[in-house]
């Protein structure tokens, strides 16, 4: 008969395994520096969301401080124009700066209320068959 069984071999005692100390080389980093490059960046990328946080809730007010700027660059030279008959007659006491600045905003936002706007007081069929006032030249007749 055939012995299919697996002969078991007994092994010699067990070898005592030799665990080696893992030593750092002389030249890498002290545990103190990792510390001290880890806490660093933490502190950065804190500071980096604070002030995206920051900057995205003054999103709103930057944008009308811009605004607020290019309106104000828009206007100078129209109350430049308001100022300068004062200016020529050494009277600028009647005619402030933020008088003129009001005034000029005033002709901005309500063009009607200047010569600009005398066109627009009209209908538009009375556009098409009236000239324009003062307009000196002759309708040629019918």
């Amino acid at each position: 008969m055939n012995d299919d069984r697996l002969e078991i071999q007994e092994q010699p005692a067990e070898t005592p395994i030799r665990v080696r100390a893992i030593a750092l080389d002389e030249a890498s980093f002290s545990s103190r520096v990792i510390f001290r490059w880890i806490a660093i960046t933490i502190l950065v990328l804190f500071a980096a969301v604070t002030l995206g946080y920051i900057i995205n809730s003054l999103r709103l007010l930057l944008f009308f401080v811009v605004l607020a700027v290019f309106l104000a660059y828009l206007i100078d030279p129209l109350v430049k124009l308001i100022r300068r008959p004062f200016k020529s007659r050494h009277l600028e006491r009647f005619m402030p700066r933020p008088l003129a600045i009001v005034i000029a905003r005033g002709q901005l936002h309500c063009p009607a209320s200047g010569r600009a706007g005398q066109g627009l007081r009209r209908k538009p069929a009375e556009l098409r068959n009236k000239p324009p006032p003062g307009d000196q030249r002759h309708e040629p007749p019918l």
